[in-house]
């Protein structure tokens, strides 16, 4: 079975057009990274304004969060990133596992309640419920476990 993680984008950033692996320069982004790098197959970048990056994309620095964006375009962002995730690893036709390392905000991109039972993805969710420090905690527990 693959392993996909998918990395919530962050908010401190680089100020010029980089891959998104290295765009997003915040702590949380950095060690979400390693982790994802360390655990999955494959990993991406669920964005506020790309939907999904693949880490060697390059793209220009932006400033958009989906906290306090308008319910029409957040229902936006749900399709069109579920679309993304179900086209790029095709998830009808393999077996994959995929781990979500963001906030519950991209999570809805996996299972919210406007998408249909036939296009709801199955997801791990190993940072729900907690805070940022708690997830730096938790991410630096992972990355100091020997593998």
């Amino acid at each position: 079975m693959k392993t996909v993680v998918l990395v919530g984008c962050g908010k401190s950033k680089l100020s010029r057009p980089a891959p998104a692996k290295d765009l997003y320069t915040g702590a949380l982004f950095k060690k979400a990274r390693a982790y994802a790098e360390r655990i999955g197959d494959e990993w991406a970048i669920l964005s506020a304004k790309h939907f999904l990056v693949m880490p060697d994309e390059v793209i220009e620095p932006y400033e958009r969060q989906l906290k306090g964006l308008s319910p029409d375009y957040l229902r936006q962002w749900i399709w069109n990133t579920n679309w993304f995730i179900r086209s790029r690893w095709k998830v009808w036709e393999n077996k994959i596992r995929f781990i979500c390392l963001a906030g519950q905000e991209y999570a809805q991109a996996f299972d919210h309640e406007l998408l249909s039972k036939d296009v709801k993805i199955a997801a791990e969710f190993p940072l729900a419920g907690m805070g940022i420090g708690q997830r730096l905690q938790f991410l630096s527990r992972k990355e100091n476990r020997t593998a």
